[in-house]
C-alpha cells in the first residue's frame, strides 16, 4: 500500500513538471519580438499574433506551413519555422488579403451608418 501511494505521488508530480515544461516553452514562443511585420502593427505582441494566426489558421482550414517556411525536424518533433521569411507566395496573399479587408472596413464599412 505503501508503495503505491509513493509511485503515485512521483507519477504525478512528474506530469506537474512536464506541464510546467511545457508552458514554459509555449510562453517562450509567444515573447519573441515578431519580425518582418509588413501589414499587421509592428507593436504587436507576440501572443497576440499568435491568436491571430491560430485564427487565421483554423478559418483557412490549414497549418503553419501553408504560408510559413517550416523544417521537418524527423518523426514525433515539431517542425522549425522561419516565421520572417517571406519564400512562399501564399504569405504575399495572405498580406494582400490582410490589406484588402483593412481597406474594406476603413473605407466602405466605416461609412455605413
Amino acid at each position: 500500500m505503501h508503495f503505491k501511494t509513493n509511485k503515485k505521488i512521483v507519477v504525478t508530480a512528474m506530469l506537474c513538471m512536464a506541464m510546467v515544461a511545457a508552458q514554459t516553452f509555449a510562453q517562450k514562443e509567444h515573447d519573441e519580438k515578431p519580425k518582418n511585420l509588413k501589414v499587421l502593427p509592428k507593436d504587436i505582441g507576440g501572443e497576440e499574433l499568435h491568436n491571430m494566426m491560430r485564427d487565421f489558421s483554423k478559418s483557412l482550414g490549414v497549418k503553419c506551413s501553408y504560408c510559413h517556411v517550416s523544417q521537418d525536424m524527423g518523426e514525433g518533433q515539431r517542425p522549425k519555422f522561419d516565421f520572417a521569411a517571406d519564400d512562399k507566395p501564399e504569405k504575399g496573399i495572405a498580406r494582400e488579403m490582410i490589406k484588402m479587408v483593412s481597406a474594406i472596413n476603413s473605407n466602405y464599412l466605416a461609412q455605413i451608418k
